[in-house]
């Protein structure tokens, strides 16, 4: 019995370090990806708000925003708005689009399918990453199987959100970053990587902390390793870079220009690079904004014994709510009336599948205790395992950071979403998938190597759309026929085989 499994093991691992297996993984993926695409009227993650964004983008060619008018109030302030790099990109396909249909709903799914493209292309950069570090093909493969098959996934990547585009450029920034410490010291890399990291940050606000990282780590490791010689080969390197480091220097002050007149100009002026939205429009307009009333309204109502008075019971509510976060089912459900106050409705929440999130628990479990096993062997491993804990840590800690300050000040334990670590949720996969390889080396661990394949494969059936489609309801959907019946007959097939 023993040599069958040891020999199905095998031959697993040998299917799992195949080409066609990784594109195997991205069909499904995009499958997924797909029918969430095609079913889903409305998506969760503020999709309205991006949206509405992008349309308004589409009625202009400059990427800057004098004036705001009255209609735009929805969306909070949009003049000093630092995240906006997606949008106005976004609003040239949306532009296409509009030529050919007069349909919102046609535009909406042409837009969804381009995000799907941005994240694929997302993971084929981060491959890239990870053959230059020379990780083995199979962990790469099932890292990338475990990544897309956790539902929060599938559910980003359908819809029109800048936390796409940003997933795609981190492997970008990464990638620069490696090259800047593993080649030979070129300005030419380190124009292109600050280039890329204020790309990233011009997308979403929140990626300043993994370009800061990134950059931090790049300086230490340059100066330690040149010391007083770095200025006289940064100098050569400028001679010898000729027409490349040319273009990387007209790119970098075209960026750089970009950047300082959002967060340079926001810092200077409001003393805030993320500004609120009263100190740029008058509060008529903002009370207009969903976030920033209820903020105000929790300000208002702060209660006199918090329920999560310390950063110990604080942690633990953040670190479930995380964890649960990736496994969430829910939806937004628009309201017959639009001159409601939150004229884009509320979300639904349905309770989790227990086998993708008692996996998943089980998973980052063996991944967090095998990797503070071998914390020191995979720290000398390679400049990857560097950027990944050190951008990741960095991120995970400014998150906690910004989240309790935030619940200090209003008394809710507001924006804890997983989503904010997507963009390194598969380097730090990879991570741990090799941290558990490196532990179950010896012979008497072994046997673990079976049963985490088996719960991975469990994981990838039970993951992705499945929880979305077994719990959805009817007004989840678009209005179509042809959806619901889909849908319907999905749901009853898949409730009969998945634990719910």
């Amino acid at each position: 019995m023993t040599e069958f499994v040891k020999k199905i093991y095998n031959r697993l691992i040998a299917i799992f370090g195949k080409g066609w297996f990784f594109v195997a993984t991205l069909v499904l993926f995009a499958l997924n990806t797909m029918w969430l695409i095609l079913s889903s009227n409305l998506l969760p993650y503020d999709e309205y708000y991006h949206i509405g964004i992008i349309r308004f983008y589409a009625q202009q060619w400059s990427p800057f925003i004098s004036s705001q008018p009255a209609e735009m109030s929805l969306y909070g302030d949009v003049t000093r708005l630092p995240s906006y790099a997606y949008h106005y990109l976004m609003s040239f396909p949306y532009r296409f689009f509009d030529i050919f249909t007069y349909s919102e709903t046609l535009i909406i799914i042409g837009l969804r399918i381009i995000n799907l493209a941005i994240v694929i292309a997302g993971i084929l950069l981060f491959r890239q990453l990870f053959l230059k570090a020379k990780t083995p093909k199979y962990l790469i493969n099932i890292a990338t199987l475990v990544f897309v098959s956790t539902p929060i996934v599938p559910l980003l990547a359908a819809q029109n959100n800048y936390d796409n585009l940003m997933f795609m450029i981190t492997p970008i920034v990464l990638i620069l970053a490696y090259k800047s410490v593993e080649e030979k010291l070129s300005v030419t890399n380190l124009l292109w990587l600050a280039t890329a990291g204020m790309l990233a940050t011009l997308t979403k606000h929140n990626f300043i902390v993994i370009f800061g990282a990134a950059i931090m780590y790049v300086l230490f490791i340059l100066i330690k390793r040149h010391r007083g010689a770095i200025f006289g080969l940064l100098s050569a390197s400028v001679k010898n870079s000729k027409k490349a480091g040319l273009v990387a220097g007209v790119v970098f002050v075209i960026v750089f220009g970009l950047f300082f007149e959002r967060y340079g100009i926001n810092a200077i002026k409001y003393k805030q690079v993320k500004v609120d939205c009263a100190k740029v429009q008058p509060v008529s307009v903002c009370e207009n904004f969903s976030p920033w009333r209820r903020n105000q309204k929790a300000l208002n109502n702060i209660p006199e014994q918090p329920l999560y008075g310390d950063p110990i019971s604080f942690t633990s509510h953040w670190s479930t709510k995380l964890m649960r976060g990736y496994y969430a089912v829910f939806a937004n459900i628009v309201p017959d009336n639009v001159n409601v106050p939150d004229p884009y409705g509320h979300y639904v929440f349905k309770k989790l599948l227990p086998l993708p999130i008692t996996i998943g628990y089980i998973l980052l479990s063996a991944g967090l205790i095998s990797f503070v096993l071998k914390f020191k062997k995979l720290w000398h491993k390679n400049t990857l395992t560097h950027l990944t804990v050190v951008s990741s840590g960095v991120l995970l800690v400014s998150l906690w950071v910004f989240n309790y300050a935030f619940y200090l000040k209003y008394g809710q334990a507001y924006a804890i979403q997983g989503r904010y670590i997507v963009p390194m949720l598969l380097p730090l996969i990879l991570l741990f998938a090799t941290a558990i390889y490196e532990l179950t080396k010896k012979s008497s661990l072994k046997w673990t190597r079976y049963i985490l394949v088996s719960l991975v494969l469990l994981y990838c059936l039970s993951g992705g759309v499945v929880g979305w489609i077994i719990k959805s309801n009817d007004d989840w959907y678009w209005n179509n026929a042809v959806v619901f019946d889909f849908n319907r007959g999905a749901k009853n097939i898949l409730k009969a085989v998945v634990p719910h």
